[in-house]
């Protein structure tokens, strides 16, 4: 329903899921490693323009 919200709902799967279904969790590493990168990237944009805007 909300922003996030089926990328939240992953987080709440059990170990045992992941055991069993190791090519899903690398997929899910891989994407959380994505998202890692680009938030850096974002976050320092965004602090450069609100330095900038001051």
């Amino acid at each position: 329903m909300y922003t996030g919200d089926l990328f939240c709902s992953v987080f709440k799967v059990g170990k045992e899921y992941w055991k069993e279904h190791k090519e899903l969790k690398n997929e899910v590493d891989e994407v959380i490693r994505t998202y890692e990168e680009a938030r850096e990237t974002i976050e320092e944009h965004i602090n450069k323009y609100r330095k900038d805007q001051l």
